[in-house]
């Protein structure tokens, strides 16, 4: 083999699954962190516009520590159920079928027969052209029904997956607010 010539080895996989882009969990960590604050500064506020905190013995150096060992019980909480709740949902593309699949302990599943899928749409806002995320939204046509793999990272190469299953599938892409076709050109960059 010459040393330009490269060989290309291929990866089989039964499914992949795809996630809530990880930007969304980002902000909701961010947002569960802001209201924490929020709310302990209006907590505060309101012992102390009663007169509360003057019956609170707070110069106590237990009741500092009880306070701090109370807010990181309840941000670690809030904490681990964002990150779970991203965790636990997700979407499964396979060769047979889509799936939507939900749930710490109560699990909940969606299927939708790839054989039933016959229009494949992307929308992206501005902020998920830059952050590299949208919603890849399918129409089952036994169903009537569109479902959406919503704020998936990088949705065009879910496309390109589902292009793959479905040679024969109508592909859209919504960017902007303007639906356009998609073209091979889009596809392969």
């Amino acid at each position: 083999m010459a040393p330009q010539e490269k060989e290309t080895k291929k990866i089989s996989v039964d499914h992949v699954n795809v996630r809530l882009s990880i930007s969304f969990l980002v902000m909701k960590l961010i947002f569960a962190d802001s209201f924490t604050t929020i709310a302990l500064v209006a907590l505060y506020y309101i012992l102390s516009s009663f007169h509360l905190l003057e019956l609170l013995d707070v110069n106590n150096p237990a009741f500092g520590i009880a306070g701090l060992i109370a807010v990181t019980i309840i941000e670690s909480c809030l904490t681990v159920y964002v990150v779970l709740q991203w965790v636990s949902e997700y979407y499964e593309i396979s060769a047979y079928n889509i799936a939507h699949k939900r749930g710490v302990f109560f699990k909940k599943v969606d299927k939708y027969g790839i054989q039933n899928v016959k229009q494949v749409k992307i929308t992206q806002s501005v902020l998920g052209r830059v952050l590299n995320y949208g919603t890849v939204s399918i129409f089952d046509w036994r169903l009537s029904k569109m479902a959406d793999l919503y704020a998936v990272h990088n949705p065009m190469r879910y496309l390109r997956i589902l292009e793959g299953l479905l040679p024969n599938v109508d592909e859209h892409k919504d960017t902007f607010g303007s639906i356009e076709e998609v073209n091979d050109d889009e596809l392969s960059a």
